[in-house]
């Protein structure tokens, strides 16, 4: 294609937010650089000044006016719209925009000078904060899709709740998701809101709430939480388990009796069995549950590795030619809670992945490391 002609005045932007061709950068570009990942399909920018409006001859062919807050960037494209750069309706006779949609508590937003027109339809459940405040302040880590209540972004602080004997309290306004925090009762009580949610913003101020990897929990509590995790996924039937649950083994006694939850056994960390009636065993040293952390990594190691693919599926091997334990971690890869993992998991299974497939399935190996497929390239991204 030809590259078109430029008029005086007018400069041709690459993607980063330099200029190709054209006039020299005027003192603004670092502005648009910022805002260029936000827009991914307007691309090599052409703008020239004249007095407040920047016209960007782009593929949309829209132009921006430059101002603050939401209209920093507001898309006018040739056809009229109400949306604007970030696809939030804006009022064409107020010229106020609607950052949540109308019909589910609505408010006016006033993007010139970046507050709220009304107050917030649940205030009286946050008498600690202002009522023209957004995400409690907080926007960066935490958002209010619908205006009724403010959860955390993907990858932050949303989080279910137990007690110290295993029993679940409920969840935070991101609910049953995130990492898993031990406390009282009373103090979950003591920080819910209507809905029956913890309020994340002020519950996770409080020194008596704490992760449950931090925490020692008896056998039972570890295997009770465990089981509460693995019952609410459509993908794992607890009533296969031993007993219809996880079995945690804590120890010896003094004359060698077996110390723990469920008919323990000895482990050294994770293992699935089969019982005298066919049904899984999954077995774990004391700590090796809750080590775990959250809701997600209990789904992905114990539901995903060990119930499906060491349960039900029998994958096995023990690093022997022929073997299919790489599949039982290539599942927890493939799995959608694999994204939501800290960077050790998610290290240790894309390391366990081509260090059993090496042994298991040799030819495989080498071709995803010769013909540096896309699960290679993940490899080598995540354990570098």
């Amino acid at each position: 294609l030809r590259q078109p002609s430029l008029p005086l005045g007018f400069a041709l932007y690459d993607d980063n937010g330099y200029v190709k061709r054209g006039r020299k950068e005027p003192p603004w570009h670092k502005c648009f650089r910022l805002l260029l990942p936000l827009s991914k399909n307007i691309i090599n920018f052409m703008m020239m000044f004249s007095s407040s409006v920047i016209y960007n001859h782009a593929k949309l062919r829209s132009s921006a006016m430059c101002s603050a807050g939401e209209d920093f960037i507001s898309q006018r494209i040739d056809w009229q719209t109400r949306y604007t750069f970030s696809a939030k309706e804006k009022d064409k006779n107020t010229g106020y925009h609607y950052p949540i949609a109308i019909g589910i508590g609505a408010r006016y937003y006033d993007s010139e000078v970046s507050v709220w027109l009304s107050v917030d339809p649940m205030a009286d459940e946050y008498p600690g904060l202002s009522p023209y405040m957004y995400a409690e302040g907080n926007p960066v880590m935490m958002v209010d899709p619908n205006g009724m209540a403010t959860i955390a972004r993907r990858n932050e602080i949303i989080s279910p709740y137990y007690d110290k004997n295993g029993v679940f309290l409920g969840t935070d306004e991101g609910g049953f998701t995130g990492e898993i925090f031990i406390t009282t009762k009373e103090k979950f009580n003591n920080y819910k809101n209507n809905n029956g949610n913890a309020r994340t913003f002020d519950i996770q101020k409080d020194v008596d709430v704490r992760p449950m990897k931090d925490i020692h929990l008896s056998a039972k509590a570890e295997a009770e939480i465990t089981n509460h995790v693995l019952s609410n996924s459509d993908e794992v039937d607890v009533s296969k388990l031993h007993n219809s649950s996880v079995t945690v083994f804590s120890g010896k006694s003094k004359n060698g009796v077996l110390q723990g939850y469920n008919d323990p056994e000895i482990v050294n960390r994770l293992r699935t069995d089969e019982d005298n009636e066919g049904n899984v065993k999954i077995l774990a040293r004391s700590g090796g549950f809750s080590s775990l952390g959250s809701v997600e990594a209990i789904l992905n190691y114990v539901g995903v590795h060990e119930f499906e693919g060491h349960g039900i599926k029998g994958y096995s091997g023990g690093k022997a030619p022929g073997g299919t334990n790489y599949i039982a971690y290539l599942a927890q890869y493939r799995h959608h809670t694999f994204s939501k993992l800290s960077g050790g998991q998610q290290k240790e299974i894309m390391n366990r992945i081509f260090e059993y497939m090496e042994y298991e399935n040799n030819s495989l190996y080498y071709f995803h490391k010769k013909s540096n497929t896309s699960l290679y390239k993940s490899y080598i991204n995540v354990t570098r």
